[in-house]
């Protein structure tokens, strides 16, 4: 009987360590880790990560949970998520075309 007994008690341990488990930490494809934030707001830059997950930034803030399959060190960089090339420039040429200012190289890399 002590046997069953202590049978069932590791049984119930067991069971009950599973449901304690802690949910997986949310993988992303990029985290760009520890850069100076810029949101386009004119504030002060905030110190964070930032990670993206297939094309769409998910995570902006003080410490991404979590790991991505690709980390970049941005400490002393700044990071400004979702903003374009603010040199870009389309100026209308003659006859109405909009010129693509040579950005086609960086469009391809």
């Amino acid at each position: 009987m002590k046997l069953f007994a202590a049978a069932s008690l590791a049984v119930l341990a067991a069971a009950a360590g599973l449901g304690a488990a802690k949910a997986p930490a949310p993988v992303y494809d990029v985290v760009i880790r520890g850069g100076e934030i810029l949101d386009g707001s004119g504030g002060r830059p905030a110190q964070g990560d930032v990670a993206v997950k297939g094309e769409r930034i998910v995570f902006v803030g003080p410490h991404a949970p979590g790991r991505g399959k690709t980390e970049i060190d941005a400490k002393g960089k700044a990071v400004s998520p979702g903003f374009i090339e603010s040199l870009a420039r389309n100026p209308v040429l003659p006859g109405g075309e909009v010129s693509d200012c040579g950005r086609r190289p960086l469009l391809r890399g």
